[in-house]
Formats: structure tokens, sequence, C-alpha cells
């Protein structure tokens, strides 16, 4: 069972186990890439907001969006999508 993007450690790879809620914000996050599987790494927080990184890039989730992304540790068996 994952846990809630907004509770990661900074600088730590972590895989989405599942995006909660589905929505007009959430499906946007589908079209950029945030999936089941799917490596992200939080590279800073405020308040709540983050930004991670995916497949290179940057992206700023605010609070409210970054709470319906569960992530879980990343396992050996992962693939390395990021």
């Amino acid at each position: 069972m994952g846990f809630p993007l907004i509770y990661a450690d900074i600088n730590k790879p972590y895989v989405i186990d599942r995006i909660t809620k589905e929505d007009a914000s959430t499906k946007r996050l589908i079209e950029m890439g945030f999936s089941r599987g799917v490596q992200v790494v939080v590279k800073s927080k405020n308040n709540g907001s983050v930004i991670v990184e995916v497949f290179g890039s940057k992206v700023a989730l605010d609070k409210n969006i970054a709470s319906k992304i569960y992530i879980r540790e990343l396992k050996k068996e992962d693939s390395l999508t990021m």
C-alpha cells in the first residue's frame, strides 16, 4: 500500500502506485505521464506543494493534486522508468 506524494523524501526515487479520485486534474496528470509504475523523484517541497521529476522533466504540483498521487518505495524489480 502506498502513501501520498506529499510525504515523500526529497531526492529519493519512488514509483507511482495509483492516482485517486479521477477528475480533470488527474486526467491531465495522466496525459503528462503520471501513471502507475512510473518513477518519480521529489526535488523540493514547500507548504505541501512539490516539484517532481518525471521522465527527465520537472513539474510543480500543488498540495491538492500531489495528495491524489500515491507512491511506494522503489524496488529492484521496478523498471527504471523516469
